[in-house]
């Protein structure tokens, strides 16, 4: 992969995609640990999660749809769980944990609504 190769990412418009949520690890440093929701043109939903350390960009593979998980009815409980478990807290701060975890419903919530 090189940064003329078009990844879902940083050019989701080549796929017909456009980013309607996005979760990253706040304890990420020097590294990124993203799960990130895209809506296609045609209404369909697709999720992907990348993780790695500062080298490669997020999501740099993910070069085509088939490279996402498409959101259906039947992959909902996927969907939820692969959110509510993403980047677990670890951290002892109560208030930060709480803004966290309402970004996860919050996203869970705005994907339910378009399904």
């Amino acid at each position: 992969m090189g940064y003329n190769d078009a990844d879902v990412y940083f050019q989701p418009e080549k796929f017909g995609l456009k980013i309607i949520g996005h979760i990253e690890d706040p304890e990420a440093y020097y590294s990124f640990d993203d799960l990130v929701v895209w809506q296609h043109e045609d209404g369909r939903l697709f999720y992907a999660q990348d993780s790695g350390c500062s080298c490669p960009s997020p999501f740099e593979d993910f070069t085509s749809l088939e490279s996402l998980t498409l959101i259906t009815n039947e992959t909902w409980e996927s969907f939820q769980k692969a959110v509510l478990e993403h980047a677990s807290w670890r951290e002892d701060d109560d208030d930060e944990r709480s803004s966290f975890t309402a970004d996860k419903a919050e996203l869970v919530a705005k994907v339910s609504r378009l399904l």
